[in-house]
């Protein structure tokens, strides 16, 4: 019994969370003057647009490119209007692809660098290790460079954290906002 009371209550739960789902992904980002929008329109050609958000009506969106261009949209021809959320930076992807090369490169040096020497007697012996813990080695000293430099190098990629604002339910909010 208790078995299909946890099986039933975990159905429901999950169907609540499915015809939730829209509702939650259908919210209102509201627009403020100065947010960063990028916006793809249909007219004679596919045309698309990156700017800074300047107002809203019923009938149009107007925004002002990077060029300082002032742009009015009708609002039924805008096929995608996104809103940027932030900048961020490449730093962990960088470590993690920088860490990766690294070690991988580090072991293949470790472990090639891992000869043995011949003595006067005929008996050999290992000069840096046996090849597994130059190998090892290799690949621990290789990843911790790489994650450093991985991580140098993402610091300077930044990218821009886009969310899609349905065009129709445009609402525009007055208010203060203090921008940096």
């Amino acid at each position: 019994m208790s078995r299909c009371r946890a099986t039933l209550t975990i159905g429901c739960s999950l169907a609540a969370s499915i015809a939730c789902a829209p509702v939650v992904a259908a919210q209102r980002i509201p627009l403020h003057e100065g947010d960063r929008v990028r916006v793809d329109w249909r007219s004679t050609m596919s045309n698309s647009a990156e700017g800074r958000y300047v107002a809203a009506s019923p009938d149009s969106v107007t925004f002002t490119t990077r060029e300082g261009v002032r742009l009015a949209v009708a609002t039924r021809s805008v096929s995608r209007l996104q809103v940027g959320l932030g900048v961020r930076t490449r730093q962990r992807e960088g470590a993690i692809g920088g860490a990766i090369v690294g070690g991988v490169l580090g072991a293949v040096v470790g472990a090639t660098s891992a000869d043995k020497q011949v003595t006067i007697t005929g008996s050999t012996y290992p000069t840096l290790g046996d090849p597994f813990s130059s190998g090892v080695l290799g690949a621990l000293g290789g990843g911790l460079v790489g994650a450093f430099l991985g991580r140098a190098i993402g610091r300077g990629m930044e990218t821009v954290a886009w969310r899609n604002v349905d065009p129709s339910s445009l609402n525009v909010s007055v208010g203060l906002r203090i921008v940096r």
